[in-house]
């Protein structure tokens, strides 16, 4: 009977254990990395306890960042296999201690990184942010895209229309050779398919002329003609 007694304590103070693992290799502070943590003899709902540090420091030397899956091992309900997602901050030991609610579990990490430490003091948000989408900077290239192409548009975007009726408003005030030269080097902006026949007919005369002192009284007249036309919508 006293057999028994010491036996069934010493079950039932069977120590609780964990494994840290990875097949990752050249792990370095940082990386995003994905480990099976092994705890036995536990229940499903202990190791539960592990989503408290979702999202914080965990082990001393890690980040938890996500948590895939716990659940036990099919060969053993008490051997539970956690499949984590971990960014290692510095050289973790060879063994930590993890605590489930009231009870501490001697974890040993098999597994090591180069020598890069990261302070414990550090904001654990720098870490998140290499794993979490920033939103805010996606947002805030997306809307630079957006204004890039609006700028594109407006520098691109066909003109000929708009000059064309800020054109035919200046017609009615072309009265002399100064103003008929000055209409002329204004519609060397317009395309060639504006132009129909008055225009064509006008730009000829105008630039046939350029360079001539003096101008014919009948060419002044002819050009007037046109102006008046084109002022009056008829061409």
């Amino acid at each position: 009977m006293i057999l028994i007694s010491i036996f069934l304590s010493c079950v039932s103070f069977a120590e609780t254990q964990g494994e840290l693992k990875t097949s990752a290799r050249d792990i370095k502070a940082g990386d995003v990395v994905n480990v099976q943590l092994e705890v036995w003899p536990a229940s499903v709902e202990s190791v539960e306890r592990i989503r408290e540090y979702s999202g914080n420091r965990f082990l001393d030397h890690f980040y938890l960042s996500k948590i895939l899956k716990i659940s036990p091992s099919e060969n053993n309900t008490e051997y539970i296999i956690a499949d984590l997602v971990l960014v290692p901050l510095s050289k973790p030991e060879a063994f930590s201690i993890l605590r489930l609610g009231d009870e501490n579990v001697n974890v040993k990490i098999n597994f090591s990184l180069e020598e890069i430490v990261v302070p414990k003091d550090k904001p654990l948000n720098v870490w998140e942010a290499r794993i979490t989408p920033n939103y805010f900077l996606y947002g805030v290239g997306f809307f630079s895209f957006l204004l890039i192409l609006a700028g594109l548009y407006l520098k691109f975007k066909p003109k000929q229309k708009v000059i064309m009726q800020r054109e035919i408003i200046d017609w009615k005030d072309l009265k002399s050779r100064t103003d008929f030269e000055r209409k002329f080097f204004e519609l060397k902006e317009v395309t060639d398919q504006l132009d129909n026949q008055d225009v064509k007919l006008f730009k000829n005369i105008v630039e046939q002329r350029l360079y001539i002192r003096d101008w014919d009284e009948n060419v002044i007249e002819d050009l007037k003609k046109i102006s008046e036309r084109m002022a009056n919508g008829i061409h």
